[in-house]
């Protein structure tokens, strides 16, 4: 696994962040003021599977939001697949919010597989959008919680805070 920068034809379309070469596919690193998106491109099959796999994992352990770009993948093998669902079950576990946005490679799977949980977007944008309204609702809720707790400690101290 290798840590540099895009080729040089890229740099115009990809400004910030950085790339991991994972032998036939390329993880494309940048954060974004909600999350960090993770874009996988070129091809994800048995050859790299483990490859990519410890990539996306570094990510699971810094426990913020992530997106996984999927969207210019240009092959996934059913090693790629399996890795992609063991991904998602790991930011499960670890509580971290993950949104995929799933391309042509991807859908022939979902469609396959349909009871993969898996949280989709169809564009980054969109996933951006999907994490915003988890940090709202999350936010709405502690507000109500937090105001109901307000409330039973001043009834128990008699309206002393």
């Amino acid at each position: 696994m290798t840590i540099g920068q895009p080729p040089q034809a890229q740099l115009g379309q990809y400004q910030s962040g950085y790339v991991i070469d994972c032998g036939g596919a390329w993880l494309r690193v940048q954060a974004r003021s909600l999350a960090i998106v993770l874009a996988l491109e070129g091809d994800f099959d048995a050859f790299n599977s483990d490859r990519v796999s410890v990539a996306l994992r570094r990510f699971v352990a810094l426990g913020g939001p992530l997106i996984l770009d999927l969207n210019n993948l240009a092959f996934l093998g059913v090693a790629g697949f399996r890795a992609l669902s063991s991904f998602d079950e790991s930011c499960r576990e670890q509580g971290v919010h993950c949104v995929m946005v799933v391309g042509p490679a991807v859908k022939p799977y979902l469609r396959i597989a349909p009871e993969t949980p898996v949280t989709v977007a169809e564009s980054v944008q969109g996933a951006l959008h999907q994490i915003a309204d988890a940090i709202r609702e999350r936010r709405r809720v502690l507000k109500g919680f937090v105001a109901g707790n307000d409330q039973r400690s001043s009834a128990m101290h008699g309206g002393w805070p």
